[in-house]
């Protein structure tokens, strides 16, 4: 399980089992959603103050972004991934 701690700047992965934080990632800007894509294994991770969205990899150790979305709106935040379409879903705050 994945958990945006938007007052920490950081994503933590959590062991859905024991309910143990396994890793922590330091993004930044207030990550606020977060989406796992399966098919690709990414993690989407919008954040708040930076209007950014940032992209992980999933299936290893988290580790700094493998990609971040410049930012192109000013507050996003949940997020959804579509990926049989390639769509990525934004709510703006």
């Amino acid at each position: 399980m994945w958990v945006a701690n938007y007052g920490g700047g950081t994503v933590s992965v959590v062991d859905g089992a024991t309910h143990v934080v396994s890793e922590t990632v330091s993004l930044g800007g207030a990550p606020y959603g977060v989406d796992i894509d399966a098919t690709t294994s990414r993690a989407w991770v919008t954040s708040y103050a930076a209007g950014t969205v940032s992209v992980l990899d999933a299936s290893a150790p988290p580790s700094p972004p493998a990609d971040t979305i410049p930012p192109v709106i000013t507050v996003p935040g949940d997020i959804t991934t579509q990926a049989t379409e390639l769509l990525l879903l934004l709510a703006y705050l």
